[in-house]
């Protein structure tokens, strides 16, 4: 009885050592480029990595439409004059595309029903959405949970952030930062959205999480134990 109960911990243990040093590689589905016809770049991240890395793609002729998506926002509850750095780094540029600037989606299952239903009113079948590797895999799943593909199809594209690389992303506190919180994230989604919104019961379990702050508490538990400060 001991020996199985020590061959089982053997076993466990080192699916959970493949498991952290492979974490990387499963986060981290992003696709190359392809012509397409619009561009989103989701809210969030830092130091404008996004927003640049969206009109580098147009530089280089990656959309079809001359139309660039802009959404979230840490401002999404003003109703005017948002204040977003995005936009401010956007009006210094010297670019012919069109911006189309929604502050209002609190989080990324919002921008991406907004993205489904913004190519369906405008028939638009592709679409380049452009985040940092870590999230991608929560964004795929967030595209199959909506059906997006039912109609169009979906490009997730690197920001290309300086401190992650798949393979070896536990060797950069940020990166392991933001992989553990894909740990929370991943699954707190598809419970969400894949499966109490379809039962009636996605409202109840978000006004729950915001009223206590729980995600907020999440990732200052991780800053404070990882003692992450910068990249």
């Amino acid at each position: 009885m001991g020996k199985k109960i020590f061959y089982i911990f053997v076993f466990l243990l080192g699916i959970a050592i493949y498991g952290f040093f492979n974490f990387g590689n499963y986060l981290d589905v992003t696709d190359k480029p392809i012509k397409s016809d619009i561009i989103i770049c989701l809210g969030g991240g830092e130091d404008l990595i996004r927003i640049k890395r969206s009109l580098e793609l147009h530089d280089k002729g990656y959309d079809k439409s001359n139309i660039l998506l802009v959404t979230g926002g840490t401002a999404f509850t003003q109703k005017d004059h948002l204040a977003d750095d995005r936009m401010a780094y956007l009006d210094m540029q010297d670019t012919n595309i069109t911006v189309i600037y929604n502050p209002y989606t609190k989080n990324t299952a919002e921008e991406i029903q907004y993205l489904k239903a913004y190519m369906d009113q405008h028939e638009y079948k592709t679409a380049l959405v452009i985040s940092e590797p870590p999230y991608a895999r929560r964004i795929r799943m967030l595209v199959d949970i909506f059906d997006v593909e039912q109609n169009h199809t979906i490009f997730i594209v690197s920001s290309n952030p300086s401190w992650w690389e798949s393979k070896k992303y536990y060797l950069n506190r940020y990166a392991r930062y933001m992989a553990l919180s894909e740990f929370v994230k991943i699954p707190y989604n598809y419970l969400v959205y894949g499966v109490l919104d379809k039962l009636g019961l996605q409202l109840k379990v978000t006004e729950v999480a915001e009223k206590f702050k729980i995600r907020d508490d999440w990732h200052q538990f991780i800053r404070t134990n990882l003692q992450v400060t910068g990249k």
